[in-house]
C-alpha cells in the first residue's frame, strides 16, 4: 500500500520489464512531477550514481515514458559551462479514465498521465433495470469519452469507477444482501476488463475522500471524514493517513442511521429539505410547491425546513465523530448551496458529543467530487505501474466482444 497525500491508494508494486533496469521505476517517479529533470536532480531524489541515472533516463526515453527536451542553454536559461541534458514525463504515453457511476447518472473524465483533462462526459439516465443494462451504459460512456478525446479504438491504462455500494480492496461488493448493491456493481472489474488492463472499482464516498485528500480541503489533515450528503448519506474515512475500509468495504456505510430516531434514514440533504418543505406547504395550504418554498431564502417555511434539516445533519455529524476525525467535510452536488445549513449543523455539534469537536466544512469540489477522486485514484495507480503498462500492446478493439457478453474474452484484470 502506498500513502498519497493522506489517503491510501491500493495498487500492486511495479514489475519492471526485462528491457528496463531495476532503477527505472525510481527514476521515472523522480521525473513525474517536475517540468524538467536532470541527472543531478534524479541522483538527489533516488541516491543513484550519475551513470545509473543517465542509463535509466535513456532507457525510459526509448520506451516513450520520458522525452528529452532542450537544454538550458537553448532556452536562454544557461550561460556558462556545459549545459545539462534534461528530460520530462511524456504525458501522452498513456491515459486514464475516472467515472462517477451513480444510479441515474454517469460523470466521466479522461486525462493524460500529467492529469490534463482530454475528455469530459455527463450523461443522465433512467435507473437501469438489469445488470446487463448497467454494464452497457458504462461501456457506451467509455467509448463515447474515448471518441471525444480522439482516442477511439485505443485502451486506457487505468479506469477507476465509483459506485454507490460498499466495495472491498479488490473491487467486489457484497452480493445477495442488497439488490441495489448487486445492480450498482455487477462484477464491473471483470465486465469492463477489455477497456483497460486495470479496472479499479471503489465506493463513491471513498473516492470523495480521496479527492479531498488530493486536491480538496483535507490535504493537510491526517484523520478526516468525507460525508457525501446530496441525495444519500455515505462517508469515506481516513484515519492517521490511511483509508479505512473494513470487512467487505463496510466502513462508511450509514444504514444504521435508519435506527437513529433523530435521523431516521440515509436520505441526504436534498430529499430531506424537499420533504420538510412539502410538509410545510400542506400545512400552509398556500399552493406553493416545495421547490418554490425552498427557492425563497427569506420564506419562513424555507427557514424552518433548513433549521429542521440542520438538526438532523448535526446528529449525522455526531455519528461521524465516532471515527475520531480532526475534520469532517460535507460534500456532493448540494454542498455549494448548503453552506449555511452545514454551519448551523456544525454549531449544534458540541452539544451532542463528549469529545473534542472536529472542524466541519463544506467541500469546494461540488458535484464533481466523485469523478475527481476516481481520476486521482486512476492516475496514482498508473504512476505506480507505469513501467508495466507502457510495455503492454494496444489490442485491436475487434479482439473483444461487447461489454457483459459472456462469450467475450475477459481476462482477469490486474487489480489496484
Amino acid at each position: 500500500m502506498v500513502v498519497t497525500k493522506g489517503v491510501t491508494v491500493l495498487a500492486s508494486r511495479v514489475r519492471p520489464t526485462a528491457a528496463l533496469p531495476a532503477s527505472a521505476a525510481a527514476v521515472l517517479d523522480a521525473c513525474w512531477d517536475v517540468p524538467a529533470a536532470t541527472a543531478h536532480l534524479v541522483m538527489e531524489a533516488t541516491g543513484l550514481t550519475r551513470s545509473t541515472a543517465l542509463d535509466a533516463l535513456t532507457r525510459l526515453a526509448e520506451t516513450g515514458l520520458v522525452t528529452e527536451i532542450e537544454n538550458a542553454r537553448a532556452t536562454s536559461g544557461y550561460h556558462k559551462g556545459r549545459p545539462s541534458r534534461r528530460w520530462r514525463l511524456n504525458a501522452a504515453a498513456g491515459y486514464v479514465i475516472g467515472i462517477d457511476a451513480g444510479m441515474t447518472h454517469i460523470r466521466a473524465q479522461l486525462a493524460d498521465l500529467g492529469g490534463a483533462i482530454l475528455g469530459d462526459l455527463t450523461r443522465h439516465l433512467e435507473p437501469p433495470a438489469t445488470t446487463s443494462e448497467r454494464i452497457s451504459h458504462l461501456g457506451k460512456a467509455i467509448e463515447d469519452l474515448q471518441a471525444r478525446a480522439g482516442l477511439a479504438g485505443t485502451r486506457a491504462w487505468v479506469i477507476c469507477v465509483g459506485v454507490p455500494a460498499p466495495v472491498d480492496r479488490v473491487g467486489v461488493s457484497p452480493t445477495g444482501i442488497n439488490e441495489f448493491w448487486d445492480l450498482m456493481n455487477p462484477g464491473l472489474t471483470r465486465a469492463l476488463a477489455h477497456y483497460a488492463p486495470i479496472i479499479a472499482v471503489d465506493n463513491d464516498a471513498v473516492l470523495a475522500a480521496h479527492a479531498e485528500g488530493t486536491v480538496g480541503a483535507a490535504r493537510e489533515a491526517a484523520s478526516y471524514v468525507s460525508l457525501l450528503a446530496s441525495d444519500r448519506l455515505g462517508c469515506g474515512v481516513v484515519i492517521d493517513g490511511t483509508l479505512v475500509r473494513g470487512s467487505l468495504g463496510g466502513v462508511g456505510e450509514l444504514h444504521v442511521l435508519t435506527h437513529v430516531a433523530e435521523i431516521m434514514g440515509t436520505d441526504g440533504i436534498r430529499p430531506r429539505l424537499l420533504e420538510r418543505a412539502r410538509t410545510y406547504a400542506r400545512r400552509a395550504a398556500s399552493g406553493s410547491t416545495p421547490e418554490q418554498i425552498l427557492a425563497d431564502d427569506v420564506h419562513p417555511w424555507a427557514r424552518r425546513a433548513r433549521t429542521a434539516v440542520a438538526r438532523e445533519i448535526a446528529h449525522v455529524l455526531a455519528m461521524c465523530t465516532l471515527y475520531g476525525p480532526e475534520l469532517i467535510i460535507v460534500g456532493g452536488a448540494v454542498a455549494p448551496h448548503a453552506t449555511h445549513l452545514v454551519d448551523e449543523a456544525s454549531d449544534l455539534l458540541p452539544s451532542l458529543i463528549h469529545a473534542p469537536t472536529p472542524r466541519v466544512v463544506t467541500s469546494r469540489l461540488g458535484g464533481d467530487i466523485v469523478v475527481t477522486g476516481a481520476l486521482a485514484s486512476a492516475l496514482a495507480q498508473a504512476r505506480l505501474r507505469a513501467l508495466e503498462l507502457a510495455t503492454l500492446p494496444q489490442p485491436s478493439r475487434s479482439e473483444h466482444g461487447a461489454p457483459g457478453d459472456p462469450q467475450s474474452p475477459t481476462p482477469t484484470p490486474k487489480r489496484g
